[in-house]
């Protein structure tokens, strides 16, 4: 079901001027819920695949809030009060409560029952939040850092300064002893870069190009949506798409980014928001508990892509042909990368890998993911409307997959 169909939808929708309520549910609709199956199963499994390129243990961290007295950052370790400096004793807790008058949990509780399970199912590889002690009795050889989502990126570089005031980790560094991991589900593009930019260089790995305004629509949509959350803003003009800005859209069962757009979660005294305090609610029922499945026909609308969107045989494709649809228009234009590709398209970039490996395999995109005279052809075909038995043929002398985009009986 879509968020718009649901009880609080209809309700927050209700709210908004009959003009504007088109583009309202258009917003609403964007958003991508993300499943606890579906978080935890990808984070796991980008923490085991990065893990298999690591020659050595690894500490598993939890990525939070810190505490900023003063304007200077916690020490993520103690360290001996002459020199050399050198760290001792525990690590910053995994979860903790750093506002006296509200004892909340967010993500990092969620990770780290995650990050427990990983590191009970092989103590002797993963270490969670790890003594000093342990890191150097360990040989630990590289940092994960895990967070559901990379917005502006801020928080998450926060912690790896906390990390990186310790002369001990600094050290660490400096010998290339240890690597530096930053794992999540989602990211932006912002975000991504400005951790990147670190000292400690981290490696920066995520399943989703989080969705945003601005990278979920056409120019045009996109600015008329921008217009609405700024008109319908129920806090200060700066504050209406969400922290530093980025207008991300998605949600988790344990809540919404501080980086979404205001009209979702701010309440005022003429505002109700539909996740009030950034939390999803009695929504989540209405909400699937498996796998998302992207809907093809409207992430193509999204692209640009009206007249694959309009064929009426894109329904009754099976769920990997439409994806593959959804990659190759998404090559149409530029820049055709593996992240580019996912943000277009709503999929995990693990597909977008396979998809795009499929799609050099049959000779419809080169190496460098650009359309063949063939994929051009294909696509043309696709907007002709062609009849499904008759679109994306692969080549007789190669082994099936999907062999064709035919339609399910």
């Amino acid at each position: 079901m879509r968020l718009s169909q649901t009880e609080e939808g209809s309700a927050w929708i209700s709210q908004f001027a009959i003009p504007d309520q088109p583009d309202a549910i258009l917003l609403l609709d964007a958003i991508r819920w993300v499943s606890s199956a579906e978080f935890t199963s990808s984070l796991r499994a980008s923490i085991e695949a990065e893990a298999a390129k690591i020659d050595g243990p690894i500490a598993l961290f939890i990525e939070r809030e810190l505490r900023n007295p003063g304007g200077h950052l916690q020490r993520f370790y103690k360290e001996s009060p002459t020199k050399p400096k050198r760290a001792h004793g525990a690590a910053l807790q995994p979860v903790e409560s750093i506002r006296a008058y509200a004892h909340e949990v967010g993500s990092e509780g969620i990770i780290a029952t995650l990050a427990t399970s990983v590191a009970r199912a092989n103590p002797s590889r993963f270490l969670l939040h790890p003594t000093a002690e342990d890191i150097r009795k360990c040989k630990i050889r590289a940092f994960f850092i895990l967070t559901d989502t990379i917005g502006t990126g801020t928080q998450a570089t926060n912690f790896l300064s906390s990390l990186w005031r310790v002369a001990s980790v600094k050290s660490w560094f400096s010998s290339r002893l240890v690597s530096c991991h930053v794992i999540a589900f989602a990211s932006t593009t912002v975000g991504e870069k400005h951790l990147m930019s670190h000292p400690m260089k981290p490696k920066v790995i995520w399943s989703l190009s989080c969705p945003t305004i601005e990278n979920s629509f056409g120019e045009v949509d996109a600015q008329r949506l921008v217009s609405l959350c700024a008109k319908y803003n129920p806090v200060r003009a700066a504050q209406a798409f969400g922290f530093g800005g980025e207008g991300v859209l998605i949600a988790y069962p344990h809540g919404v980014p501080n980086n979404a757009p205001a009209i979702l979660y701010k309440v005022s005294a003429t505002w109700k928001p539909i996740f009030s305090g950034r939390a999803i609610g009695d929504v989540a029922d209405a909400l699937t508990t498996g796998f998302h499945e992207v809907e093809a026909g409207a992430q193509l609308i999204r692209m640009g892509q009206s007249r694959l969107a309009a064929a009426g045989w894109l329904d009754r494709l099976d769920a990997d042909a439409r994806r593959l649809v959804l990659v190759l228009a998404s090559l149409s234009r530029s820049p055709r990368s593996e992240n580019a590709v996912s943000t277009r398209t709503g999929l995990q970039r693990a597909e977008v890998r396979r998809l795009l490996n499929s799609a050099i395999h049959y000779g419809w995109i080169t190496e460098q993911h650009r359309l063949t005279d063939d994929g051009m052809k294909q696509l043309q075909r696709l907007r002709a409307q062609t009849t499904p038995q008759e679109i994306l043929h692969t080549p007789n002398d190669l082994p099936y997959y999907p062999q064709s985009l035919r339609a399910s009986d």
